[in-house]
């Protein structure tokens, strides 16, 4: 397991916005910044993001680490219940269900 010194680690903090820890951010060999979500871009695409920093990109694409069933499945809940609510309101009161 490899740490940064404290003197180091603020001076990061400072210069990058580092709000919370772990951190990994990516730089090349020249210290210029490749992407401050490292850790997010390991989680989401762990098999290509390596690559992609070798490239200079960021190595995060959009939606990764997002549950996408959960999305759709809400989404699928409140167009049902848009669909059934407004299809009990007739003029601007509830039908009655038997």
């Amino acid at each position: 397991m490899y740490s940064v010194p404290f003197e180091i680690c603020r001076k990061l903090q400072f210069n990058y916005g580092i709000s919370s820890i772990p951190t990994l951010l990516v730089m090349n060999s020249d210290g210029k910044l490749i992407t401050k979500s490292g850790r997010e871009a390991v989680a989401g695409n762990e098999i290509a993001c390596l690559d992609e920093w070798l490239e200079g990109r960021s190595g995060t694409i959009v939606g990764s680490g997002v549950n996408w069933v959960s999305i759709v499945f809400y989404v699928g809940l409140f167009a049902f219940w848009l669909w059934y609510s407004r299809g009990r309101q007739v003029e601007g009161r509830d039908k009655k269900v038997l």
